[in-house]
């Protein structure tokens, strides 16, 4: 394997995992354009059954190459891949489609993001506007980045993105999803880690040459995805928080839905902004004043919806 072009003494350490499934077609294009980077490579080759084999034994003398005997998701994949990674010394871990949606050219981009931000995971945001994106695809999309916020807190354009880079710490927080899913729960935890998710736009290819294969079941991984996010949600309500590789502070605003609630309510929180923000030091005597107003107004039992209208 290759010393990266960007894996420089002392600083952080990328390396390029690829997980794949019957995507011979593309295969040998995208590994290629990664290779001309000088980028280290480990590609997974998750149970194939058309020409990946033979195509990954040619290219074996310029990357790795891990194989699971039978297919076992993309999730699974990209497991074996972090382990390995974390194995051999590596920092970060970008990973990369090969059924040639990705551009390869958009790289560069996400490891100066990450140089900019060692501890934060960089996310590929794609044109959701662009007039070549699926339909369907979009509404997924929007449903999925509203999920993420309301779990954690994590503003997101492009949550289903999977052109990232990896902090090797995220392998801590134990994601459970399997398939695609794991892509879109490891941001819900990184909110609730306090890792800062970090975007960065990318360039997305949907007309490729030839047919593009995907391995995405409409159907049956939505409704897996949408079970996920309900035991997301349903963590998010627990008292007990989660594991956290991150300290919070008080100007965060992800965390779960019970973090954050008790940051809402903190009147500490609450007294230190009085006390250092002039603008927030009128708005908190407005609200004392209509306070006072309405506890004194004659409308008995309705003083409590009044002051619910009020906030």
């Amino acid at each position: 394997m290759s010393e990266g072009l960007f894996d420089q003494p002392g600083a952080c350490r990328f390396v390029v995992v690829a997980p794949t499934y019957n995507n011979a077609a593309s295969l040998c294009a995208v590994l290629s354009q990664i290779l001309a980077l000088r980028l280290p490579l480990i590609v997974v080759n998750d149970g194939s059954t058309d020409g990946t084999a033979n195509t990954l034994q040619e290219m074996s003398g310029d990357c790795e190459v891990l194989t699971h005997a039978i297919n076992r998701g993309k999730a699974a994949a990209m497991r074996s891949g972090f382990d390995h990674s974390q194995q051999r010394g590596f920092t970060h871990v970008i990973t990369i489609d090969t059924d040639g949606q990705h551009d390869v050219a958009d790289v560069p981009r996400l490891i100066e993001a990450a140089r900019a931000h060692p501890n934060a995971l960089i996310l590929g945001a794609r044109d959701m506007w662009a007039a070549d994106y699926p339909r369907a695809s979009r509404v997924g999309r929007m449903w999925s980045n509203r999920f993420v916020y309301l779990e954690s807190g994590v503003r997101l354009s492009d949550s289903q993105c999977g052109l990232r880079v990896y902090p090797i710490s995220v392998l801590q927080l134990h994601a459970r999803s399997t398939r695609y899913g794991f892509e879109t729960e490891i941001l819900t935890r990184c909110g609730w880690a306090n890792i800062p998710v970090v975007e960065t736009p990318i360039r997305c290819i949907y007309n490729l040459p030839g047919e593009r294969v995907s391995h995405f079941r409409p159907w049956k991984d939505t409704a897996v995805g949408m079970c996920m996010h309900l035991r997301l949600l349903g963590r998010s309500f627990w008292p007990i928080p989660p594991r956290r590789t991150h300290a919070a502070d008080d100007a965060t605003t992800t965390g779960t839905i019970f973090e954050r609630m008790l940051r809402w309510f903190n009147p500490m929180r609450a007294w230190r902004t009085i006390r250092h923000d002039p603008r927030e030091r009128r708005r908190f005597a407005l609200a004392v004043s209509i306070g006072v107003l309405i506890a004194n107004l004659p409308l008995y039992g309705l003083q409590t919806l009044l002051s619910l209208l009020a906030a």
